[in-house]
């Protein structure tokens, strides 16, 4: 507790995660009136003393990797749509849930986002042909200060998420692909929100796209404080004409604890969701008044944000998870404690029904603004689903998992494939210590640390395992069977000499099961490599059960930046190099180069043609 603070408000109403289990509602309720939601927001929540936090959970055991034969280190115990019209072709990160990237395969053409136009390339037969390029942003308007990195495709209709910086707020521009592969510019919109100049996170999701949003009310400004909520607007000629705002004050929702102190301290979460492929650009959307936002997740069911009230409290308070469905249905939450320790280890279990989350538990008496790492021993948060209600719940020390690890150590990636959880952590102060790789299994929930390196810096699922990849003595490489029958296991590593990686996010890095190995246990996969400043390569590594080997490259050529006339997104903040697989076909996009490869009897890739689809400087009229 922090000395000096008011102890009025710590009963029932505040906060029940030191009390026995509270029957959980429908969801959180909302508000009767627009009356009724404005005054609420004025309304300051007094100072208040939180109940201390739940005694920490039990040290977990250190278990160490099985070894794989030809290792000299003692063994410790281990617990534990066919191609088509609008295929898409990015890394879908989350089963049901597609990400958007910079490539989607609309009939027999490919559709290529590249600084701030759209390329339509034909694929059919044996040839690469650029069919079309038109800029992709909205006729009229000024994009130098747009960026433009994601892209969905349903139907023959594909969708360009941009952020402007000049018109303040997340754009989405829809573009129609004729059979022949033309492209043309059907509408563009923007997700107002205020005065945020966020962008927005966004997925698809059943064929519509999903959006979430953070937005601040304006409490000093003296102006309509409800203005900040999500409406969508439409470009013309002369701008954007505003929209019909999408939710009244009956889809507003807070958690009832909440609902009883104050909205004062209070933004806004907001969940929009719009159909891509229709007539219209139809919308609506469902918001909840929450503390500050630490981390969120966009899964196949819902939208779930992690929430804390940094500032207020200690770091030990309470915190809260909210799930906003995508049918539809009243937003619900629960009480937790910790926070989120990366982005990646936050998912919901393949069978729907248990949201788990990677977390560290701050040490008693941190207080203040979480600091851009968390300390504290790591655990695995398990909820059901079902124990999400009006935010009056907290959900019990048996839903939290210790895991091995001990405070100060800096979780530096992590991913959940299957329903397991695998993840590295290393000290923040490392000095000489090695990185622990620590594995979850999905169906014992048993933990255990499976290796040590110097880094491990990635991890791609591959089926129902996952390849790890580090940045020391060139780059080195390990499979971890995460469902073996003993329990999760690390193969030997693989080391590529002489190389390095070429782009750091999660896109860029593909894995395609061979077709008779579903579970992933053979494969391919692929990422760019190459030092910084030269001429990239997609690196292709066959799987092998644990064992890995290089199984080619393609390799770009252009060694200067061509010309183009760019007018949008041409700040080089990544580097574009993507594998695609499309069914049996394997490309290559290096910058404006297009690359398609095969793969020979005896397991390598190797090219069967290119095409250089680089625009003559310059294109289009200027802004």
């Amino acid at each position: 507790m922090r000395a000096g603070a008011s102890g009025t408000i710590a009963a029932t109403a505040l906060l029940m995660a030191s009390a026995g289990p509270v029957a959980a509602q429908d969801g959180m309720p909302s508000f009767s009136s627009d009356a009724e939601l404005t005054t609420f927001l004025n309304t300051r929540p007094p100072a208040v003393e939180a109940p201390p936090p739940p005694p920490p959970p039990p040290p977990a055991p250190f278990y160490h990797h099985r070894p794989v034969p030809g290792e000299d280190r003692p063994a410790g115990p281990v617990q534990h749509d066919p191609p088509g019209y609008g295929h898409p072709v990015d890394l879908v990160e989350v089963a049901g849930v597609d990400a958007g990237d910079l490539v989607q395969a609309v009939g027999d053409h490919l559709v290529i986002l590249r600084r701030g136009r759209l390329y339509s390339v034909a694929t059919a037969g044996d040839q690469l042909r650029t069919v079309d390029v038109v800029d992709a942003f909205p006729p009229g308007a000024v994009a130098l200060r747009d960026w433009s990195e994601q892209m969905f495709a349903v139907g023959d209709m594909v969708a360009v998420v941009a952020f402007s910086a000049a018109r303040g707020g997340t754009e989405i521009s829809r573009f129609r692909v004729s059979p022949s592969g033309e492209l043309s510019w059907v509408d563009t919109h923007q997700l107002h929100r205020g005065e945020s100049r966020h962008s927005a996170a966004a997925r698809l999701v059943d064929g519509r796209l999903v959006f979430h949003t953070a937005a601040e009310f304006d409490r000093e400004g003296g102006g309509d404080l409800l203005q900040v909520l999500p409406r969508v607007d439409r470009w013309t000629a002369e701008g954007f004409v505003p929209g019909e705002r999408l939710v009244d004050a009956g889809e507003v929702h807070v958690p009832t604890p909440l609902k009883a102190l104050g909205g004062g301290k209070l933004s806004m979460e907001a969940v929009t969701h719009c159909d891509i492929a229709g007539p219209a650009f139809a919308c609506d959307a469902v918001a909840a008044l929450a503390p500050r936002r630490q981390e969120m997740h966009i899964a196949a069911d819902a939208t779930y944000v992690w929430t804390n009230r940094a500032g207020d409290w200690s770091l030990t308070d309470p915190a809260w998870i909210y799930r906003i469905p995508h049918d539809g249905g009243a937003p619900a939450a629960i009480q937790v404690f910790g926070f989120p320790a990366h982005a990646a280890g936050f998912g919901v279990t393949p069978d729907g029904d248990r949201l788990q989350v990677l977390i560290k538990r701050p040490r008693e008496g941190d207080e203040g603004d979480a600091p851009d790492f968390m300390l504290g021993r790591p655990a695995l948060l398990r909820v059901d689903l079902d124990q999400f209600g009006d935010g009056s719940r907290a959900a019990p020390e048996a839903d939290y998992l210790p895991l091995p690890g001990e405070p100060d150590v800096v979780v530096r990636a992590a991913a959940m494939p299957d329903g397991a959880l695998l993840f590295s952590q290393k000290a923040w102060n490392p000095g000489d210590h090695p990185a622990r790789l620590v594995a979850v299994a999905a169906q014992t929930a048993t933990a255990g640390i499976v290796g040590e390196a110097p880094y491990f810096n990635r991890i791609t699922p591959a089926g129902s395992d996952a390849v790890v990849a580090g940045a020391s003595s060139g780059l080195p490489f390990n499979v971890v069977d995460l469902d073996a029958a003993g329990g999760p296991v690390m193969g030997p590593t693989y080391v590529q000499t002489g190389t390095s990686e070429a782009e750091t996010r999660n896109h860029a890095f593909r894995y395609r099961p061979d077709a008779e190995a579903p579970d992933g246990e053979r494969g391919l996969l692929a990422l760019p490599v190459g030092p910084a400043l030269t001429p990239l390569d997609i690196l292709f590594l066959r799987r092998d059960g644990l064992g890995l080997s290089e199984a080619g490259r393609l390799t770009s050529t252009r060694r200067v930046m061509a010309d183009d006339g760019c007018r949008a997104s041409c700040a080089a903040w990544y580097r574009d190099a993507r594998a695609v697989f499309i069914g049996d076909r394997i490309f290559a996009l290096l910058g404006y180069e297009l690359i398609e490869g095969e793969m020979t009897p005896d397991g390598r890739v190797r090219e069967v043609r290119r095409l250089d689809f680089a625009p003559p400087a310059p294109v289009g009229e200027g802004g």
